[in-house]
């Protein structure tokens, strides 16, 4: 009888030691959230859905902010509403019809039964008030819209699978997406790019936070955080204070958080959205990212039809500042200067590209393109170097310089482009100008050459060290003068792209001809030689460098004589 009740005993401990066991597995995983619609009267009477043709498009009132939100849902051609969906709720960043359509062709052949509800967020100074107000100031009012409003609405309206939700944060949206994993903790996903963690909630950041919640007795963290950030961001304050909370994250093992940190090699900061959203769907989707996505990011970046259609082409116009002297040099220039203007829709800015044939042109052979930046500046240099090539000392070429309207900051301007946003400028010339040149006029698309000088010179080493990412390689030359090796681009200047281009690739095939003018100032011309003596240092292979100090010149000066010799060197005729 003892030895019974002995085993009852023994047999009710297992039990109970199993049922805790069990208890404290269960709670290491996060529990199913239910999203209630707990909109007001007034917030119902204003829902508008509507179908489009990638999904519907949807707008949402929030009485508390005050505030109207437009989402632009998308939808696969085969989603079945019987059927739960991923959701993604995507927001802090600007999607164009391209990009729309591009996302949704993703969803048509990879993920059909999910949802991407996308929050266009606008470039104008409106819109950058408005998201520190909902991501930043009153994250509390925008988080408790999110999920009793919107998620509320959302779930009552489309079969959603709640354990598949995704807050997907572009920077300042990724702060948010970070406050909270910290604060709610309310869907399973996180998909964070590019964070601007240098924000502040109620005077504490990101790191503060994560510490508070994790010296209050916090050892779980269920979540599965995915975070995209840019190479090129790599020097800045806000990479940096990522990289912090990343480091902490790891360091206090919550159980139940997975961790997902990638950078994206050759990728600059303000071109990574599309690509970041569809590696994000792969990871939660536990899919390999392959050629298929890749080629929707590939497509994502073709011409919008806004910009197809701002094309015009005519003749040189009259009211260009520097007509006059183009036609002194050249009477004819008023007849084979064609003038080009397109719109970009990532800049938000229009650009007017002067293109002249060479002389005798022939529909029936290829001709090089000479690509010439600062085009305002360079009108001169198409009268010129016709007159080389009649003389048949250069190779007939098309020469196509890109500048701006008239009236600009010219060198305000060329400051957005060739500084702050290069990966933007980049992008607009591969993707838009020379596909466009490509199309309508005899290239050999094998002998490209860009030019580039002072901050284009700067910038046109940019693009050499995103030759194999942005650039598509596509330039066999670079022409590059008097560059600008003092500035940078969110801190990192160009010895530092140029590491970055060689941890990637150790074959460079192009060449380069860099030219500075002997009466610049010695600590310019030295940085220069330093600079250049550091990147020759790597032994490319396939990569030519020949480098000239140009006597009896300045730096305002020598981009005439070094764009002739840039030019006999590339395509002497003789």
């Amino acid at each position: 009888m003892k030895q019974l009740k002995r085993s009852f005993f023994i047999i009710l401990c297992s039990l109970m030691v199993l049922s805790l066991l069990s208890g404290c597995s269960e709670n290491s995983k996060k529990k199913s959230i239910s999203y209630l619609n707990s909109m007001t009267n007034t917030e119902k009477s204003k829902v508008l859905a509507e179908p489009t043709e990638l999904g519907d498009h949807i707008t949402l009132f929030d009485e508390e902010i005050g505030s109207t939100y437009e989402i632009n849902l998308l939808k696969s051609s085969s989603y079945d509403a019987s059927k739960k969906a991923s959701f993604y709720l995507v927001q802090g960043t600007t999607f164009n019809g391209t990009q729309l359509t591009a996302l949704r062709d993703y969803l048509n052949s990879n993920a059909s039964q999910t949802l991407l509800a996308i929050i266009n967020t606008s470039k104008d100074s409106k819109a950058t008030a408005s998201a520190n107000r909902d991501f930043v100031k009153d994250a509390k009012a925008y988080q408790a819209f999110l999920t009793d409003n919107m998620l509320g609405w959302v779930c009552e309206n489309y079969k959603i699978d709640t354990d598949n939700i995704c807050f997907a944060g572009y920077e300042t949206a990724g702060y948010f997406a970070a406050y909270l994993l910290h604060t709610s903790n309310s869907v399973a996903n996180y998909l964070i790019v590019n964070p601007n963690l240098n924000k502040k909630t109620d005077e504490s950041d990101i790191s503060s936070l994560e510490a508070a919640f994790f010296t209050g007795g916090n050892t779980s963290l269920s979540a599965n955080v995915c975070i995209f950030r840019s190479e090129d961001d790599q020097k800045t304050l806000a990479f940096s204070k990522t990289d912090k909370w990343i480091n902490s994250l790891t360091e206090h093992k919550y159980q139940g958080l997975t961790l997902n940190n990638k950078i994206l090699a050759g990728a600059g900061h303000n071109i990574i959205d599309c690509e970041a959203l569809i590696r994000g769907i792969c990871y939660f989707s536990k899919l390999e990212y392959s050629d298929k996505e890749a080629a929707c990011v590939s497509a994502s970046k073709a011409m919008t039809n806004t910009e197809v259609k701002s094309i015009t082409v005519g003749k040189l116009s009259k009211e260009h500042e520097f007509y006059n002297e183009v036609i002194g040099i050249d009477p004819g220039t008023a007849e084979y200067i064609n003038e080009i203007v397109m719109y970009d829709e990532e800049i938000n800015d229009s650009f007017v590209i002067h293109l002249s044939l060479p002389p005798n042109y022939d529909e029936t052979k290829s001709y090089p393109l000479v690509l010439m930046t600062d085009g305002v500046w360079r009108l001169s240099d198409h009268p010129e170097l016709r007159k080389l090539m009649k003389s048949n000392e250069l190779e007939n070429v098309i020469l196509a310089s890109v500048g701006y309207p008239n009236g600009y900051d010219y060198r305000l301007i060329r400051e957005r482009d060739l500084l702050e946003k290069p990966d933007l400028y980049l992008q607009f010339l591969i993707e838009n100008l020379i596909p466009y040149l490509y199309n309508n006029y005899r290239i050999d698309t094998t002998r490209t050459t860009l030019t580039g000088h002072s901050y284009g010179g700067y910038w046109g080493l940019y693009a050499l060290f995103h030759s194999d990412t942005i650039g598509k390689n596509t330039f066999a030359n670079y022409y590059i003068g008097s560059p600008s090796f003092q500035a940078s681009t969110n801190n990192a200047a160009i010895n530092d792209f140029e590491d970055w281009f060689y941890e990637r690739k150790q074959t460079l095939a192009c060449s380069v001809y860099a030219t500075v003018g002997g009466d610049e100032e010695a600590a310019f011309i030295n940085l220069i030689e330093t600079s250049l003596n550091d990147i020759k240092k790597h032994s490319y292979k396939d990569f030519t460098l020949k480098y000239e100090v140009i006597n009896d010149f300045d730096h305002n000066t020598v981009f005439k004589p070094s764009i002739k010799n840039a030019l006999e060197m590339f395509y002497n005729s003789k």
